[in-house]
């Protein structure tokens, strides 16, 4: 048996080098039956016939890869998608993901990976055909909490919230789950994973709004889970999870379970950015600051002044690495007297000057 394949792309070069590739025909039981430069031309083709396969580039001008594919769901045009993407192009195949798509792939396509593709594509359209149960994303779109129990979520959400180490092997847990309830499938476990991930910053941001200050959360998710052909899903969820753990352990730490040391420590992390001292920080607190140091070095094991100042440059290093704000006006919010000063400060704990960071995160 052959399944027909309509391949969906405005680049012609995309298109030859597809068409080209040495996996079509009764061997491997896939037959090119039609080619489209954009998603109306497609829907012309889906209009007079019923193909087994899309192959869709996401961005193309007018209606793009994934409005074609809700089109496709919607109206049962089409047994199976596959969307093609580039590196940049992530956050728009997990979306295809959820919504119903079978798989997606990287630009530039291989043979390989190809080949492999359809090697899947066979076993799911063979299921379709002979009336056995579709992959879970093959007819419907993945929801996570149809996958993830409450409990489980929630269990992992208060462990973060509290820095318990307990979230990595919660997080190896529920990873292995949707593995297992997605059939091994890499590239829909990561999208699963991804949306958790995503939750799991909306909720951790809600409860420390400060964090906005000192770390890029959604960046961290992207680099371990929306990158590359990795395999290893369940160690990438959990790198993410240790990435969360050690941001909430630099900024509050353990030792900081005395009521006051927190309430010192919250005001100072929500604040750094308004040319902050210890002087203001007793001020509008309304403690004395004599006392006020004394409490957060016996209760908290380091001296109010060194934390503020660990805060202040943690708090440059994110704004050098993340906006276009100069350097001049960063030493100015954090209440340096001179950028020459706040320069061998940040040396002092970063081990290299302002402008290499700045440096160092435009080349990545």
């Amino acid at each position: 048996m052959s399944y027909s394949v309509l391949i969906v792309d405005d680049s012609f070069l995309i298109r030859k080098i597809i068409r080209n590739l040495p996996v079509w025909g009764t061997d491997t039981g896939f037959i090119i039956a039609g080619e489209a430069e954009n998603s109306q031309e497609a829907m012309a083709f889906l209009d007079s016939r019923t193909y087994d396969l899309v192959i869709t580039d996401i961005c193309m001008p007018g209606l793009d890869g994934l409005d074609l594919l809700d089109k496709i769901k919607r109206e049962k045009l089409a047994t199976c998608v596959v969307l093609l993407s580039d590196h940049a192009e992530f956050s728009y195949a997990r979306k295809g993901i959820l919504y119903g798509a079978f798989d997606y792939l990287l630009k530039p396509v291989t043979e390989d990976v190809f080949s492999d593709l359809l090697q899947r594509v066979r076993i799911y359209l063979d299921k379709e055909m002979f009336g056995q149960s579709a992959l879970q994303s093959g007819s419907r779109a993945l929801k996570w909490k149809d996958i993830i129990s409450g409990g489980e979520y929630q269990g992992l959400l208060r462990s973060l919230r509290q820095g318990q180490t307990v979230a990595i092997e919660q997080a190896h847990v529920l990873a292995r789950y949707v593995q297992l309830a997605l059939d091994m499938n890499v590239v829909k476990t990561r999208a699963v994973l991804y949306t958790v991930g995503e939750q799991l910053n909306a909720q951790l941001l809600a409860d420390f709004p400060w964090l906005t200050k000192y770390a890029d959360l959604k960046g961290r998710l992207n680099e371990c889970l929306a990158v590359g052909a990795m395999t290893d899903i369940l160690q990438a969820f959990a790198d993410f999870i240790q990435n969360l753990l050690d941001i909430i352990a630099a900024f509050t730490p353990r030792q900081f379970a005395d009521e006051r040391v927190r309430k010192i420590a919250g005001y100072m992390l929500e604040h750094i950015d308004a040319q902050l001292s210890l002087k203001m920080v007793a001020e509008e607190l309304y403690i004395n600051r004599t006392h006020m140091c004394d409490v957060f070095k016996a209760k908290a094991g380091l001296t109010a002044g060194a934390y503020l100042q660990f805060l202040k440059i943690a708090h440059a290093e994110y704004l050098l690495k993340n906006t276009a704000i100069s350097l001049e006006d960063i030493t100015e919010c954090l209440g340096y007297k001179s950028k020459e000063y706040f320069s061998r400060v940040f040396k002092q704990q970063t081990g290299i000057l302002p402008e290499a960071c700045r440096r160092s995160a435009s080349s990545c």
